[in-house]
């Protein structure tokens, strides 16, 4: 009976380092899974960042360029403006110039009508 036990004993303990041994196996495969799925998940991750970062550097550019265009078209349109203000300017001086000769025609030819009528 005893020896009966002890073989029972034995049985017992030896399917129960086959148990630990697979219990340590499986672990240790889930650990190195999970190793591979962290290291995957960091390529992508820094995939996406460096995508991120690339797309932010393109923006950026074409922000400053848009920019650069805008204050350049800002200050055209302002050269241009000026340049009209002072066309209009110089017309109005010659209208004002022209209505002037046109008075002293005006009162030239009363004053001869005037005379021719007298």
């Amino acid at each position: 009976k005893r020896e009966q036990h002890d073989q029972l004993r034995a049985e017992m303990d030896r399917r129960l380092r086959e148990s630990d041994m697979a219990l340590n196996a499986a672990l240790a495969q889930a650990r190195a899974d999970a190793a591979d799925r962290e290291a995957a998940l960091r390529a992508v991750i820094a995939k996406l960042e460096a995508e991120h970062d690339s797309h932010r550097q393109r923006s950026e550019v074409v922000i400053s360029e848009h920019r650069s265009a805008s204050e350049q078209a800002t200050r055209s349109l302002r050269s241009q403006i000026s340049d009209l203000s002072g066309a209009v300017s110089t017309r109005d001086t010659e209208m004002d110039a022209l209505r002037g000769q046109l008075e002293a025609q005006k009162k030239a030819l009363e004053a001869v009508q005037a005379q021719q009528g007298s």
